[in-house]
This record gives structure tokens, C-alpha cells and sequence, in this order.
């Protein structure tokens, strides 16, 4: 009996700590291996999902017919880009019912600001302005690569500071034109 031909099975890019999902075009069973020398078998099946990597990684598809006959190997790379750095963000001290400037600096990316839920995008870019805060809050700053990849999250404070209470003044005083008078207040 005639071998198989190797199927046909594309490479795929992630970012470093993801997984890969990979197919490959089969009429037959897919066998996955993690060697060239297709000692190691790791799955079968058309579809195989890796575990997450974190190094450019190859694997091996061949496909076993109907008679039990085994194609060569098709490699299929998975490149794995790496994460970009971290950014290095600034965080602020206010008064209580004032807005902050917080700013980041990346690598080169796009800086994208989070609130604490890290679910919605609240601003794009270098600096963010909080709307008018009345208690401590911490933001996130995360920087995504031209591969899509995202950095770690970056926490950003706000401190904000209580206001004063206004000041406790002493009841009117009535003075003769010319005298002194002392006015007392308590903070």
C-alpha cells in the first residue's frame, strides 16, 4: 500500500503563556507528535491544542489511512512572541472632589487605561484624566505590541485626601468704631 501524503497543517503566532490551537487537513487519523523522530506521541485527532508555551515551538503531524500506513511528518511551528515589558506609570495625590493625571511610558505600543474591573477600556494613550474622585482608587495601565500582545497589568494609585471641614466661627461681635476686635476660628 501506497504512504499517505503529509497533511497539510499551517504554523500559527501567539503571545508567550497561550495556548495554540493547530489543524490539520486529514482523511485519515491525525497522530501529533512533539519530535521530529515522531517518537513522542502527544495527541490524535485533527485538532490538537498545546499547552501554554512560552518558547517558539515545532510539532509533527502525520496521518495514518485505512490500511495502518503512516505519512511523513508535516512540521508546524508555533512562534511565540514575547510579552512587552511592563509600562512604568506615575500615580497621583489629590483633594478630595478633584480630577488626576496619571501618565505611563512604554515600549513603543499602545497604552490602554482600566478601572479595577480591567473589562472596560477608559482611555488610549500616555496619560489618563479620572473623572472627580472623592476616595482612593487604582487604575491599570497595560501597553499592547504590534503582535497584539498585552504586559502585565500595571496598578496606578490615586491618594485622595479628605477636605477640611469648614471652619467653626465664633457668633458676631459688636464693637465702637475705632476699637479693636479679635476674631477666633476653629479648624
Amino acid at each position: 500500500n501506497p504512504l499517505p501524503a503529509a497533511p497539510a497543517a499551517p504554523g500559527t503566532a501567539i503571545c508567550a503563556g497561550e495556548t495554540a490551537t493547530l489543524t490539520a487537513t486529514v482523511t485519515g487519523t491525525a497522530n501529533w507528535y512533539a519530535d521530529a523522530a515522531l517518537t513522542n506521541l502527544i495527541a490524535t485527532g485533527s485538532v490538537y491544542t498545546t499547552g501554554p508555551l512560552t518558547t517558539t515551538t515545532d510539532f509533527y503531524v502525520t496521518e495514518t489511512d485505512a490500511n495502518g500506513c503512516e505519512s511523513p511528518a508535516t512540521t508546524v511551528t508555533v512562534t511565540v512572541n514575547p510579552l512587552p515589558a511592563d509600562p512604568v506609570a506615575t500615580g497621583a495625590t489629590i483633594c478630595a472632589g478633584e480630577t488626576a493625571t496619571l501618565t505611563a511610558t512604554g515600549s513603543g505600543g499602545t497604552l490602554e487605561w482600566f478601572d479595577a474591573s480591567m473589562t472596560t477600556v477608559l482611555a488610549t494613550g500616555g496619560s489618563y484624566t479620572t473623572p472627580a474622585l472623592t476616595q482612593n482608587t487604582t487604575y491599570y495601565v497595560m501597553e499592547t505590541d504590534a503582535n497584539g500582545c498585552m504586559s502585565n497589568a500595571v496598578a496606578v494609585d490615586v491618594i485622595v485626601n479628605p477636605v477640611p471641614n469648614n471652619p467653626t466661627v465664633a457668633s458676631p461681635i459688636a464693637v465702637c468704631e475705632g476699637d479693636d476686635v479679635i476674631l477666633t476660628a476653629t479648624g
